[in-house]
């Protein structure tokens, strides 16, 4: 009997190099299989992935070594920022503390 493996799905992008159009990058999204046997990664975490001296099962060749950053914790390794996405957070609430939430004026308010 054979013993089962956990696994998960880890997404990732890889620049390809098109030398046809001056040198131009392509961001590629690719997909693969990678053994999870403690069970303690989670949607969302950015992970280090390693490749297998063996395959475990056909589509398994990688396993997941450890947490670079968990899910919303991510911190950008040049400026040592918390980002999310492409931008960073102290960027994203100074945009937030500039709105002005006040009801527009032409809105009626209750008077009690």
């Amino acid at each position: 009997m054979i013993a089962a493996v956990p696994v998960l799905l880890a997404y990732f992008r890889v620049n390809i190099v098109n030398v046809l159009t001056l040198l131009q990058y392509f961001n590629k999204e690719e997909q693969l299989w990678a053994a999870d046997p403690d069970l303690k990664y989670n949607i969302g975490d950015l992970v280090l992935v390693k490749k297998l001296k063996e395959p475990l099962m056909k589509d398994v060749n990688h396993f997941v070594a450890e947490t670079v950053f968990p899910i919303g914790n991510v911190i950008d390794p040049v400026t040592g920022r918390r980002c999310r996405g492409t931008r960073y957070l102290d960027e994203i609430n100074r945009h937030f503390r500039k709105l002005d939430f006040a009801a527009p004026p032409d809105v009626p308010t209750k008077k009690h």
